[in-house]
């Protein structure tokens, strides 16, 4: 497997390794291979390998499960693994008003046994993990996403996880429930704001069209003033395109569905792959409506977004969802799915799409 990084065959070894768990407990460096490809971050901590303890290798997988290129791990063999199992994504949907209840009960014992061993290695990650549970008082609240995802942000700084639970939580049918924290309101300079604010805010402005485009404008501002237009700043867009997306109802989105597609289209192919996997997982929990204006997709990953909304779909909560199968499908068909004006950037499509 070492020889194939950074090769023509590295999708196809870690894909084979992924799927048996293929190099469990073994110490492996594999410093060098680019963990912003979609699913290889993923794929490497499948594998079961185990970085070096404090190498660079190690902070580079646990950073690309912070940036959200690892939502759907099963392997708890190694630290980052366990931080991505801890905080995977479908642990955060539920229907109950007092408790989460993964998919199975393999999932559930799967993050037990990941946070027991953050727990185990003195990872202060563990506690924020714990987090995760309705405490007395916050039934039926928003409480639970707002915590975590604020505990996150406190110890690893604006990231895509963090973003991603607040979201989840703001679009859930939930009443609203955060703690406000000082300095919370304050704007990173990119435009990206404390997981808690984007939590509170979009669900207090879900039906305020000029919210949404004022808080575009204001990314876009930022980002120009700062010439920051990757890392944070891209951080923010992607924020914007999946709180719209998720928390806002049909009709704001039909009438900013122009600005919406071009945000989404324009982000980094790493960005543009979370928050889609994001959404779809949303769509599956039947937590959205339908858009209630046609509208016209500028390309398949879109057409996809705009299918599943108002299906509440099960399958979509396997470990691998279609999105996944969209990425899988980039060493098997030659058409690429390009955003509108940004030739250089892609994303294959199966044909069942």
């Amino acid at each position: 497997m070492r020889a194939a990084i950074n090769g023509p065959t590295e999708d196809a070894w870690l894909e084979m390794a992924a799927s048996c768990e293929g190099a469990a407990g073994a110490v492996l460096d594999l410093a060098g291979v680019d963990l912003t490809r979609p699913l290889v971050a993923q794929r490497v901590l499948d594998t079961g390998l185990v970085p070096p303890s404090r190498s660079t290798f190690e902070a580079d997988l646990i950073q690309a499960v912070l940036d959200g290129l690892c939502p759907n791990v099963s392997s708890i063999r190694s630290l980052p693994a366990q931080i991505a199992v801890a905080f995977g994504t479908e642990g955060f949907f539920t229907a109950s008003a007092s408790g989460f209840a993964e998919g199975n009960d393999g999932a559930q014992r799967r993050r037990q046994e990941a946070i027991a061993s953050l727990r185990k290695a003195g990872s202060p990650l563990a506690a924020v993990a714990a987090l995760h549970r309705f405490k007395a008082g916050e039934r039926g609240s928003t409480f639970p996403w707002a915590n975590t995802a604020t505990a996150l942000f406190e110890h690893a700084g604006p990231c895509w996880l963090a973003s991603r639970i607040a979201i989840i939580g703001a679009a859930s049918p939930h009443k609203l429930g955060f703690t406000r924290r000082r300095h919370a309101q304050q704007r990173h300079h990119s435009g990206h704001v404390h997981p808690a604010t984007l939590l509170a805010e979009t669900r207090a402005n879900a039906t305020n069209r000029q919210w949404w485009r004022a808080q575009l404008e204001h990314i876009d501002n930022m980002s120009e003033i700062t010439a920051e237009t990757t890392k944070n700043g891209d951080l923010a867009r992607a924020d914007w395109a999946l709180a719209l997306w998720c928390v806002a109802p049909g009709a704001v989105i039909s009438s900013l569905f122009t600005e919406w597609q071009s945000v989404f289209a324009e982000l980094p192919e790493v960005r543009r792959c979370g928050v889609m996997d994001a959404a779809l997982r949303v769509s599956a929990h039947g937590w959205l409506e339908p858009l209630p204006a046609a509208a016209d997709p500028a390309n398949d990953a879109i057409r996809v977004l705009l299918e599943t909304r108002g299906h509440s779909t099960p399958y979509l909560r396997r470990r691998t969802c279609p999105h996944e199968r969209l990425l899988t499908s980039r060493r098997r068909h030659s058409s690429p799915l390009r955003a509108p004006g940004h030739g250089s950037r892609s994303m294959s499509v199966p044909p069942e799409y």
